[in-house]
C-alpha cells in the first residue's frame, strides 16, 4: 500500500530511491539469517515438552516473556541477574518464577540452534554491527509490532540520527513484545548507538 501511495497520481520521485521493506526483508538486506524465524507454533511444541518445569504458566505467556522481556531490550538479552532484578510491571512473573523461566530460556536457546530456528530479537542484537548508515530517512509503520532491539537495529541504518518518523497504534499492546511508548522514549534518551 505504501509503495502504491508513494507513486500515486503520476508522482515522480525524481532522484529519490525508496525501499519498502517488511521487518524480515530489512533483516535480509543486512544478512539473511540462518534457518527461519521461530513461530509460536514451533514454540508451543517446545513448551509442551517442558511444561512440568514451569507449571505456573502456559505457552503463550512464556513465549511473550521470552520475546518481549528476555530478548527485547535494546542493550541486549537480559542476564539472569538483570532478569531477576526486574520490577513488578516489567515482567509477567514474580522473581521465583523468573528463576525457573530463565532455566527454561537457556534450554530454549539450545533448542533454537538445534532446530535451525532463530529468534528475531537475538538476530537484531547480532546484526547490529552490520547496520551501517545507508538511509537518509526512515518511516516505520506499525511500530508497536517491534521490540526496542528491532527498532534500534533499524535506526542504526540512518545517515543522520533523528531523520525518522514512527507511526503506530499508541494504546495497542501487542503480545509477544510488551511494546510501550515509554520503552521507545527510553531508547531515545539512552541514545541509539
Amino acid at each position: 500500500a505504501a509503495r502504491g501511495l508513494y507513486v500515486a497520481h503520476d508522482y515522480d520521485p525524481g532522484e529519490q530511491e525508496a525501499d519498502f521493506l517488511s521487518y524480515r526483508q530489512f533483516l535480509d538486506s543486512l544478512e539473511v539469517p540462518p534457518g527461519r524465524a521461530v513461530a509460536f507454533r514451533d514454540f508451543a511444541g517446545f513448551f509442551e515438552r517442558h511444561r512440568q518445569k514451569v507449571p505456573f504458566t502456559d505457552a503463550h505467556r512464556c513465549f511473550e516473556e521470552f520475546r518481549g522481556v528476555l530478548t527485547a531490550d535494546a542493550a541486549g538479552p537480559l542476564s539472569q541477574e538483570a532478569y531477576l532484578a526486574l520490577g513488578v510491571r516489567q515482567s509477567l512473573f514474580d522473581q521465583a518464577q523468573r528463576t525457573q523461566l530463565f532455566e527454561l530460556f537457556q534450554r530454549y536457546l539450545g533448542w533454537l540452534k538445534d532446530g535451525g530456528l532463530f529468534e528475531p530479537n537475538l538476530i537484531a542484537h547480532a546484526w547490529a554491527p552490520k547496520a551501517t548508515p545507508r538511509y537518509d530517512f526512515l518511516a516505520v509503520d506499525e511500530v508497536q509490532d517491534l521490540t526496542p532491539a528491532q527498532l534500534q537495529l533499524a535506526l542504526r541504518t540512518l545517515v543522520t540520527p533523528g531523520a525518522f518518523v514512527l507511526a503506530g497504534a499508541a494504546n495497542q499492546v501487542v503480545p509477544p513484545n510488551f511494546f510501550s511508548w515509554a520503552k521507545v522514549r527510553t531508547l531515545f534518551w539512552q541514545g541509539l548507538g
